[in-house]
């Protein structure tokens, strides 16, 4: 199993897989964050991530705070 990081430049996980999401802050690119748990869905990256202030942007928490994702990294595989 891969354990890298891997850029979204590169390639994305298929639809609907959970994976580990690293992101920056979309004004300074300095700003890297505690990686999330999230999945891909209609190009759009999903977190169960909360605090979503605008109703539009529900399920959109990195637009909705200004994060870009940069890099995802492939789960470990679930106890039996």
């Amino acid at each position: 199993m891969n354990t890298d990081w891997i850029s979204i430049n590169e390639y994305l996980p298929d639809e609907y897989e959970p994976v580990l999401i690293s992101y920056v802050d979309e004004y300074d690119q300095r700003m890297r964050y505690i990686p999330t748990i999230g999945c891909l869905k209609n190009n759009v990256w999903h977190t169960h991530e909360g605090d979503i202030e605008d109703p539009s942007l529900l399920y959109d928490y990195f637009k909705c705070h200004h994060l870009v994702p940069t890099h995802w990294m492939i789960l470990p595989k679930a106890p039996n």
